[in-house]
């Protein structure tokens, strides 16, 4: 059963790559402009910012990550400000770089989770609102690394279908070259959140997560969520319906026989004429 499921899983990623690759490789050849990897060899490198902050190296990390695995090619990763020597032509500016305000581009003045991708003559420019945090937090504003997220998925075809590596597709190529592109995206949403499901614990090893298997596959969901752009530019805090309420305006409107049934955490007691008077928006004022 084991090798069948193996021989399926193959199978299925394998079917994801053909369709999603047949896509990508008629993209990446339309509109070349300054070669990022020639024969699988970078002809390239990524900037980042003199000092990066925690998102922007992670943009980094993740941009020459999937380069690799689309190319073979590793685009070395530089700082702005060691950049004496390098004769690499084209370059792709990540962050907040000097490089990026000369041009126009200040992350800092998006709108949170906000990123520009804009290409130059032999320039790729990844500039989004960034925040102190870690990246992979949902409150951390990441607006390059979603930059990163975009770009991967138009210029060379990246998907995450789902949570770790058989999830990942990446077409390959030999050839990456630089397309032109101006846009500027803000997530539709102010908050993108799916529950994760990572507090079921079980004593039955049947079932559940052991922890180091719970532990595993909490980072690699976290990852793929991210990847989908999951976060919030607004925090909020919510909750079941009522609950604030129990220990107030509820619990004093309920008779003692309504209470007893009342008595159980988010109940309230419906049947209540009172409850009800509450409810109805014209006559709440006056009832508090």
């Amino acid at each position: 059963m084991g090798q069948s499921l193996s021989r399926s899983a193959t199978f299925l990623r394998c079917l994801s790559s053909v369709a999603l690759g047949c896509v990508a490789l008629s993209t990446l050849g339309a509109e070349s402009g300054a070669a990022l990897v020639r024969n699988s060899r970078p002809v390239s490198i990524i900037v980042l910012p003199a000092q990066p902050n925690a998102v922007e190296r992670y943009a980094a990390q993740e941009l020459s990550e999937h380069f690799a695995k689309a190319s073979g090619a590793t685009v070395p990763v530089h700082n702005e400000d060691a950049l004496d020597g390098v004769a690499t032509a084209t370059r792709i500016y990540v962050g907040n770089t000097q490089a990026a305000r000369s041009a126009g581009l200040d992350g800092k003045k998006l709108p949170r989770e906000t990123f520009t991708l804009r290409s130059a003559d032999n320039a790729l420019f990844i500039v989004g609102r960034d925040e102190a945090g870690d990246p992979l937090d949902r409150d951390t504003s990441a607006g390059t690394l979603f930059g990163v997220y975009e770009w991967l998925e138009r210029a060379l075809g990246v998907r995450w279908l789902w949570p770790g590596e058989l999830g990942t597709v990446v077409p390959r190529t030999r050839e990456v070259a630089l397309r032109a592109i101006d846009v500027t995206v803000q997530p539709r949403f102010f908050q993108r959140h799916v529950r994760p499901g990572l507090g079921f614990t079980s004593g039955n090893p049947a079932l559940g997560f052991t922890s180091k298997a719970a532990e595993d596959y909490a980072r690699v969901q976290t990852v793929f969520l991210r990847r989908q752009r999951m976060g919030r530019s607004e925090k909020m805090s919510y909750g079941h319906a009522f609950t604030q309420w129990w220990g107030g305006h509820f619990r004093r409107l309920c008779s003692e026989n309504e209470a007893r049934w009342c008595a159980q955490p988010r109940k309230t007691c419906w049947e209540s004429a009172r409850v009800a008077r509450l409810l109805d928006p014209m006559n709440a004022i006056d009832d508090l």
